[in-house]
């Protein structure tokens, strides 16, 4: 792969864009293009094709490899595309050249490029498409070291030596999928790989393959538990990761009861860290504080500090979680304004807010930007927003996260109706799924007939939020 990479002009620094679900193509092309020291731009497949074709143009990506579905989806886009581009698998609506077919005219010769700790490995992409795309700069090194420091705290819980095997069902093009991927190499594992996730997909491969570790972000929790699956159908398994967004305690107790025998381990990652940054280090304390994400990993320092003076806190005090380590991203590619308010004072500020207790254990309390996590996917509401206001009849539009057991965070949006016009529930939502990603859609609309200000005009939308749910819990 590697050999056929540097024949298409792939050097050392080029980006290539990689758009496909969870399969071993994808995999590696991870390892090749890290082979030749190029940087693997993995996006969204469930991105509209202009909000692929945007992310591509500033990554500055020169190639593509992309699978048959998403490949019709962006060669219809026709503007804004690497100049080139390959398909992975069948399909006769794309003249994309197959890869398969050139990886296969090329060498098996090993090949390495001269690629140090330093050197970029991959952009991960960590926003929505509103102002300038959040690129994460992520390096060889800063993987390495968070593979290894997962791997030695997994240890607390589990067998991790090698040829353990771990169910991967989350998206590989995630920061925190591709950072367990790399945990399982790194400790010599074999990983099960599922294109996309189903309660009767992941059950079947459990009783297949017999994993020990798994990773299910909560809305798949629940999807499981829905789907009536007994902790004697998934009896191989100790640890399940919960990541990629807050696991609601409710949801946290219906998983230890079906599943007694399985440790639900809560972590805290972020792309920016390559993964997890904190979590439990031992079974006692799950038990003790299942509310906690327990103490950064090995290697990362965390401290919690004052939202308003950027002070340290101390144990019990509610301010923004940051931290700094090896794990740690370089900063955001082209973005340098993100970049120095995120990485101030030496410290990565997450936009998290929690505290420590006297032990030294994290948890959290709220979102300090007003990013929701849907479905472990991020949502921001300006984005949504922008869509809301292009539809004829909608003169204001406020976006926010109403708490759903399933979802984490339900996208709702508070609309205010241009004089005289009329739009339903449903042509709201319809607009929008024409227009962004559908887990970016609002599920709830809610005809308001003024939204709440500030004197000078800005929208207060904690207010709008809160008007929502008190007409709610009304009714």
């Amino acid at each position: 792969m590697a050999h056929a990479l540097s024949a298409e002009g792939t050097s050392k620094g080029a980006a290539v864009a990689l758009v496909m679900e969870n399969c071993l193509d994808l995999v590696e092309a991870y390892f090749g293009l890290a082979k030749l020291g190029a940087v693997a731009l993995p996006l969204n497949y469930r991105l509209l094709p202009s909000e692929l074709a945007l992310l591509m143009d500033y990554a500055q990506a020169h190639l593509v490899i992309a699978d048959p579905a998403r490949a019709e989806a962006i060669h219809a886009q026709g503007v804004g595309l690497p100049p080139r581009a390959f398909v992975v698998g069948e399909t006769a609506q794309v003249p994309w050249p197959q890869w398969r077919s050139l990886v296969a005219r090329h060498s098996e010769a090993d090949r390495w490029a001269e690629v140090d700790e330093r050197d970029t490995f991959a952009f991960m992409s960590t926003a929505g498409t509103t102002g300038l795309p959040k690129l994460s700069i992520k390096t060889h090194g800063e993987y390495t070291f968070a593979a290894l420091s997962f791997l030695l705290r997994l240890s607390c819980f589990v067998d991790v030596r090698p040829g353990t095997v771990m169910l991967l069902n989350t998206p590989v093009f995630h920061g925190g999928g591709f950072s367990l991927l790399m945990t399982a190499l790194a400790g010599g594992w074999h990983t099960v790989l599922l294109a996309r996730f189903a309660p009767d997909k992941f059950l079947e491969a459990v009783q297949r393959y017999r994993p020990r570790i798994t990773w299910l972000v909560p809305t798949m929790v629940s999807a499981c538990l829905g789907a009536g699956i007994t902790a004697r159908d998934i009896a191989p398994l100790q640890v399940v990761i919960s990541a990629g967004a807050p696991l609601p305690p409710s949801l946290r107790r219906q998983a230890e009861e079906a599943w007694p025998h399985v440790v639900i381990l809560d972590v805290l990652g972020q792309t920016e860290a390559c993964g997890p940054i904190a979590c439990a280090t031992d079974r006692e304390t799950v038990e003790r504080k299942p509310a906690t994400l327990g103490k950064p990993l090995l290697g990362v320092e965390l401290t919690v500090r004052g939202i308003d003076d950027d002070r340290e806190l101390g144990p019990g005090e509610v301010g923004e979680v940051c931290y700094r380590g090896p794990l740690l991203a370089q900063g955001y590619f082209r973005n340098p304004d993100a970049t120095i308010a995120a990485f101030r004072g030496g410290w990565f500020h997450s936009g998290d807010v929690g505290y420590l207790d006297e032990e030294g254990d994290l948890y959290l309390v709220d979102r300090l930007k007003d990013m929701m996590i849907t479905g472990g996917e991020n949502v921001f509401p300006a984005e949504v927003e922008d869509v809301l206001i292009t539809h004829p009849a909608v003169a204001e539009a406020c976006v926010f996260g109403l708490p759903d057991p399933t979802w984490g965070d339900l996208v709702a949006a508070a609309v205010v109706l241009t004089a005289d016009a009329t739009a339903s529930e449903a042509d709201i939502i319809a607009h929008c799924r024409a227009r962004l990603a559908h887990y970016k859609c609002p599920r709830r609309v809610f005809f308001i007939d003024s939204l709440p200000k500030s004197s000078v005009g800005k929208v207060l939308r904690r207010q709008a939020r809160e008007r929502v749910l008190a007409e709610m819990n009304s009714k």
